[in-house]
């Protein structure tokens, strides 16, 4: 697991949303007319910090756990949103999916078998989100007079159309996972609730999107609130 991945867990960059609120009792996120569990959040948690464990701990790194409930809470938010707006473009399942989906497997071959699982899940959530954007924008892009655009124009594209969608739908966060939608990304945000904020604990979250959390602050959170 390369650092920029661990700095991709910590920031749960790039994903796209559009909308904040309350969800209710036992829903850590409804977006549309899907809802995605706090149970699932929870177990997916902790499951995916199990199998990236050993890896983070030989790279010396530390990663507030909070940090890695919020990337598999957008994750899987973003995974509802997108299979909604896959469905209203007649897409079934979007191109090139099943080849990432191979490409997460053989990463997940190396990880400890019991939660193995657990890190195919979370990541075929972001897998499945990329190849929606990179069908859709590319069709746009076609339509649009641009035959040759490059996967990252594609993707980008995509998530314009996305952030329209989710635009013209509702998106409830429990804000207990402490993130919120702004400028079409899901931001770490103070206002997180599952456990009392602190300096320190604030702090934890701050960090260079190259390197990863600070080290520092992340070292001295409680074990129960850390992957590392």
């Amino acid at each position: 697991m390369s650092r920029r991945h661990l700095a991709a867990v910590a920031a749960v960059a790039a994903l796209t949303l559009s909308g904040c609120g309350q969800a209710g009792p036992g829903v850590a996120a409804k977006v549309g007319d899907r809802t995605v569990s706090v149970s699932d959040v929870d177990r997916l948690t902790d499951g995916y910090c199990k199998a990236l464990e050993e890896q983070i701990v030989a790279q010396n790194q530390i990663v507030p756990m909070r940090l890695v409930r919020t990337f598999v809470a957008g994750s899987l938010t973003l995974q509802a949103a997108a299979e909604q707006f896959a469905a209203e473009n007649g897409i079934k399942q979007p191109d090139g999916y099943s080849d990432q989906v191979k490409q997460i497997e053989t990463t997940a071959e190396g990880l400890p078998a019991a939660h193995r699982d657990d890190f195919l899940e979370v990541g075929s959530a972001r897998a499945y989100v990329t190849a929606l954007e990179q069908q859709v924008g590319g069709q746009l892009l076609l339509d649009e007079g641009n035959p040759s655009a490059s996967d990252d124009q594609k993707i980008n594209r995509g998530r314009e159309a996305m952030v329209v969608w989710l635009g013209d739908h509702s998106v409830d966060v429990n804000p207990r996972y402490g993130f919120e939608i702004k400028d079409g990304n899901i931001v770490d945000v103070t206002n997180d609730t599952s456990y009392a904020l602190s300096a320190n604990a604030v702090a934890a979250g701050t960090f260079n999107s190259d390197e990863g959390p600070d080290q520092t602050y992340s070292a001295t959170l409680p074990a129960s609130q850390r992957c590392g």
